[in-house]
């Protein structure tokens, strides 16, 4: 099996490193990277339907809402760069 990982480097660039398990010798070390992968898979599936669910709820929650335009307590138009960016912090922040 062929594990990749990327990192970011302090320079900014990104280094890609490509490992083949099947080539680890200590069958235990093979073992533990092989239940390792597995788990990491699992977890980045959660996590990625977590994501899809909230953003389903989200636009549920903003669906009825509409309806009631009086809930209003603030509304202010952004430009699309800051926009994204507001959305990224506010998504930390919830974490």
């Amino acid at each position: 099996m062929e594990l990749g990982f990327s990192t970011r480097q302090e320079d900014g660039s990104v280094e890609s490193i490509v490992y083949d398990t099947d080539k680890v010798s200590d069958e235990a070390k093979q073992r533990d990277v092989l239940a390792r992968a597995g788990k990491v898979n699992v977890l980045t599936t959660v996590a990625e339907a977590l994501t899809y669910v909230a953003n389903v709820h989200r636009a549920d929650m903003q669906t009825i809402l509409k309806d009631f335009p009086d809930s209003i307590v603030s509304q202010e138009t952004i430009d699309a760069p800051e926009l994204a960016e507001e959305a990224d912090n506010s998504e930390s922040e919830s974490k």
